[in-house]
């Protein structure tokens, strides 16, 4: 039977242990370390150096042997309470049980009664002895203070939640008695949902669905009575959340409710619509199952096989939800049917020419969309047709395309412009510099939009056709555009510092140096000593960075405990989540602690933006509230800010200094790298200082050992995907601090041999499975491009298939590629930002936790590996 969707998880402790000083800026060239991009992890200062690759591309790059990961220093062992509360935290439930036997009764009713009914019942669900979870947690519901000393509403969910996984744990073979349990469930969530706050009212709305839909009933009348209110129960929250991970669960238990209820005509339309929506999916199978059983049991019910329009559907739905293979082979059969009529077969090419894209399948796909555009000739086939002879490297048919709308004598000047750049930039994107530069003069003649794009490629097309006199002219020309002058001044710098004659070799130099030391970290400053370094030219001292001073605390739970006791005590009017924060985190509930301290720690911030006059930008994330993206659209959630009494204590200086102290000092307890970097003051330290911590140390230096890469590549990626927020959710449905795709994970499950048919992409918010995935994630992408990190980190963002296909149509002409200039070239305008980001920010990482510089080689290896795709 499904159950809540909780996921209680280790604690995941943010420290790191802080670099020896002598970072100085006298560092000399001699100071520098040749390491490998990715491949080899960047070790702390006191640890051995890092083994060179030398390795040729045809090879498996040998790895080297990780470093052991770090590991917070051991807490001191606590006793009686605190010590079962502690070994919660830990994940340790037989050692909470068992610091629970020497517990002495508290006085009933009291907070601290409350608090070991809270550690007790918890501890109890969780080790499996559900009875007895129950018997307390109900218990502490029925008492009249059970809302003054704890979170009440997350009381009644423990309850409910332990009621649940006595009937899921099979000891009650009573059909009454596991009926009376579900019914009492689905009641404490109910009564949880009416309570104020509630940061999970969705998971309780859900799990109280599915508890009622499981109520079978003794007698023909009460099972259509549990059928009736579960049916009630169902449409409310399929309605409410049509995104949630199990909807097609939630609609397969709707129509079984249907049944029940003696409503079979309807369960048996609701079965067959469920196995068109959700073909592919394991609840396709299920609901044609349960249909064939009803058309056995009524014979008014027919189970007939689908028609071809139902076969369309099937496609379609299949291909949305990314089960695309099965997509394929159900169009596939329709198109080779001979006796389809011509208008199937124009709709079944046409979702066979979208699925064949899905697949990445570019070249059936572009063959489909051709032949509907040479029926058509519709202009949204035309431009389908394109953008997969594009993707599938058929480049000069896709130019071809284009010249020819281009140059048709009746073609609108409109027409005419957009067909003459479309097929100028896929020219370019093909590597074939030459037509370029031929198609450019044509659109100049005629045209003048595209102005700074155009004396960019001015520059660049000479630049790469090998003509460097004039593509140095061009980019000192090229400077007088805001937008170009950094990366104009690069290069020419690259190409003067190249040269044999002495004068132009040292104004190169000087380019470079000025680049470099205007912005030492930025991604022009990296690569520009780069360069300087590949010259044999001494670059001079190391740009100067730290860690915090206080980078490496590590706060135990005793600690923390005497910080939110004392938060409970002297800002108790700043926010009701205060005194909660304390009550769970004496607990031993640590993810609902972790929630009510981001409530606190944002209605600090909030309210100090909010006096400063300062607009706080906050992307959609589940930090405060779980369930919002199960949502038809993300709604709009009012962000927390402090009441009257909050607002007073935020405007007396002092107090609100101690407030933001605690709450910074609460980060690194609570494991959460974002608030704790945001809540540092920024004249204490410089940004990088505040922002490049080591997130999730523990995790992430575990997942990269044993993947065997550089856990600074991973917090380099963190840190540009999400500053390190876990419940993150991008507007393309991205989740985690490592922002993995839904698809993406489910994928990668399947590699790693998990339950990838029912993959709940909520699970990402868990950094320890966000880590696992995007750990094994980058460790496929480096392979796959012979430990060139940087095109790792472009795959990591416009997915590895594009990024190979964009080196070998950049190699084509020339037979080489270097690493800059590829960069430079990257299509897709947020894939090239983002790729510079990450350069820029592992940079930044390796010389502040090791004092190194981390080199990496110019020369792209064209030879591509297949070991992944998507």
């Amino acid at each position: 039977m499904a159950s809540s969707s909780r996921r209680i998880v280790g604690l995941a402790v943010l420290a790191a242990a802080l670099v020896a000083a002598g970072k100085a800026c006298s560092r000399s060239q001699e100071e520098l370390a040749t390491v490998a991009p990715a491949k080899v992890p960047a070790l702390p200062a006191e640890r051995p150096e890092p083994t060179v690759l030398t390795a040729p591309p045809e090879e498996a790059v040998e790895k080297p042997v990780a470093p052991r990961p770090w590991q917070p220093p051991a807490a001191p062992e606590l006793e009686g309470l605190d010590g079962a509360a502690q070994r919660l935290i830990q994940g340790d439930t037989a050692g909470a049980l068992s610091k629970l036997q020497s517990v002495p009764e508290a006085k009933r009713g009291s907070a601290e009664w409350f608090r070991t009914a809270a550690v007790t019942g918890r501890a109890q669900r969780l080790g499996g002895q559900f009875s007895a979870a129950v018997e307390t947690l109900n218990a502490a519901v029925k008492h009249p203070h059970r809302c003054r000393y704890f979170a009440c509403e997350l009381l009644y969910d423990e309850l409910a939640q332990a009621r649940v996984d006595w009937v899921d744990s099979d000891t009650i073979d009573d059909v009454k008695a596991r009926d009376k349990l579900l019914r009492a469930a689905a009641l404490d969530w109910r009564r949880a949902t009416k309570l104020d706050p509630n940061r999970r009212v969705a998971p309780m709305r859900v799990s109280r669905a599915l508890a009622l839909a499981n109520v079978q009933g003794t007698t023909a009348k009460s099972t259509r009575s549990a059928a009736a209110t579960a049916l009630r129960a169902l449409d409310s929250v399929i309605d409410d959340y049509p995104n949630h991970p199990n909807i097609a669960q939630l609609e397969l238990e709707h129509a079984r409710a249907l049944s029940r209820l003696g409503q079979v005509t309807k369960a048996a339309s609701r079965f067959r619509e469920l196995a068109i929506a959700y073909t592919g999916a394991p609840q396709a199978d299920t609901a044609w199952q349960e249909l064939n059983a009803l058309a056995e049991q009524h014979r008014r019910i027919r189970a007939r096989d689908f028609s071809t329009k139902e076969q369309l559907e099937r496609a379609a739905a299949a291909r949305r939800a990314r089960w695309v293979d099965t997509s394929r082979e159900l169009l596939d059969q329709l198109l080779a049917n001979e006796s389809a009529p011509a208008y199937v077969k124009h709709n079944a090419r046409l979702s066979r020419a979208y699925t064949a894209y899905k697949q990445r399948d570019y070249s059936r796909c572009a063959d489909d969309f051709g032949a509907l555009y040479k029926s058509s000739g519709a202009i949204k086939m035309r431009d389908e047709y394109s953008r997969c002879l594009d993707r599938a490297a058929r480049y000069d048919e896709a130019i071809d395309l284009w010249t020819k709308t281009a140059r048709k004598r009746k073609a609108s000047k409109g027409a005419k412009a957009t067909g003459l750049w479309t097929a100028l930039n896929i020219a370019f994107r093909g590597g074939d510099y030459e037509k370029t530069q031929a198609l450019l003069k044509e659109y100049e003649r005629s045209f003048r939009s595209h102005r700074s794009r155009r004396h960019w490629l001015h520059a660049w097309l000479p630049y790469r056709l090998g003509d460097l006199d004039k593509a140095e002219r061009e980019f000192e020309e090229l400077e007088r555009f805001r937008d170009y002058r950094t990366m104009a001044r690069y290069f020419r710098g690259r190409i003067l510092v190249t040269s044999e004659d002495v004068e132009r070799l040292d104004q190169g130099e000087a380019l470079l140096r000025g680049v470099m030391q205007a912005e030492p970290l930025s991604y022009y400053g990296v690569v520009a000593r780069q360069r300087l370094l590949d010259a044999g030219i001494d670059p001079g001292p190391l740009p100067a960075v730290e860690p915090m001073s206080d980078d490496g605390r590590v706060l135990g739970y005793a600690e923390t405990r005497a910080i939110t006791s004392a938060l409970a005590e002297d800002f108790r009017h700043f926010s009701s989540a205060v005194r909660r924060l304390d009550q769970l985190w004496s607990a031993g509930w640590l993810e609902e602690a972790r929630r009510e301290y981001r409530v606190v720690a944002d209605t600090y911030q909030n309210g100090m933006a909010a006096i400063s006059k300062q607009r706080r930008w906050i992307p959609r994330n589940e930090d405060l509230v779980e369930g919002l993206g199960w949502r038809a659209e993300w709604p709009s959630s009012p962000a927390p800010k402090p009441g009257r009494k909050g607002r007073a204590m935020l405007r007396d200086r002092a107090q609100s200094t101690e407030l933001g102290h605690q709450l910074r000092e609460l980060a690194i307890a609570m494991s959460d790298p974002h608030r704790y970097a945001k809540l540092t003051p920024s004249d204490a330290y410089p940004f990088r200082s505040r922002w490049f911590v080591r997130a999730y140390r523990e995790v992430i230096e575990r997942e990269a050992a044993r993947r065997e890469v550089d856990p600074f590549a991973l917090w380099s990626l963190m840190y540009t995907e999400s500053r390190f927020r876990r419940h993150v959710v991008s507007p393309v449905g991205a989740r985690g601090a490592l922002q993995i795709m839904p698809w993406t994970g489910r994928q990668l499950t399947q590699r790693l041999g998990g339950p990838h048919e029912t993959f709940d992409p909520d699970v990402l918010f868990d950094i320890e499975t966000n880590a696992y995935l995007a750990s094994y994630y980058v460790d496929q992408l480096i392979e796959k491009f012979h430990g060139q990190a940087p095109l790792a980190y472009a795959s990591y963002n416009g997915g590895p298939s594009n990024v190979a296909r964009w080196v070998e149509a950049k190699a084509r002409m020339a037979g080489e590629l270097a690493l800059d200039d590829f960069i430079e070239e990257i299509p897709f305008r947020e894939t090239q930002r983002y790729t510079k980001r990450v350069i820029e920010v592992q940079a930044a990482y390796t010389l502040m936790y090791t004092g190194k510089w981390a080199r990496i080689s110019n020369e792209v290896d064209l030879n591509v590996g297949t070991n992944i795709d998507f």
